[in-house]
């Protein structure tokens, strides 16, 4: 996730900032174009940044067999969007369904939802999931 993280910092900075302070240092544009510029580009940023965060909590979410016993994978790939403060963001998602009780759920949602550290997964049993479709 660190490397992850870098690139597309590093992405950013390279495509992102340096045109733009290039320009301010060369004239071609004012402060508020510029300021305007730089906050376009930081909120495509962090629209990148949570829908890969998404992605990478769902792969998470499907790769933890232990952590989601009794979950099983319904279909993947569910295209969502969320609209932030930043911007749209797209992402894709995996939808499970309880042997148990036939719930179907995102669990990503839940996990997402309860804060919990990328590195460390909730167990999926208990609270029910299927308010959170």
């Amino acid at each position: 996730m660190d490397k992850f993280i870098r690139r597309i910092v590093d992405a950013f900075l390279q495509g992102g900032v340096e045109d733009v302070m290039a320009a301010l240092c060369e004239g071609g544009m004012s402060a508020p174009e510029a300021e305007m510029m730089i906050k376009e580009r930081c909120d495509s940023l962090a629209v990148v940044m949570y829908s890969e965060y998404l992605e990478e909590v769902d792969r998470q979410v499907r790769k933890d067999l232990e952590g989601r016993k009794g979950w099983v994978v319904n279909r993947r790939r569910d295209s969502r969007s969320i609209l932030s403060i930043m911007g749209n963001v797209e992402y894709e998602r995996t939808y499970y369904h309880n042997e148990g009780d036939r719930r179907v759920s995102a669990l990503v949602r839940r996990y997402v939802r309860d804060n919990a550290p990328c590195t460390h997964y909730a167990t999926f049993q208990g609270e029910p999931c299927g308010e959170f479709v």
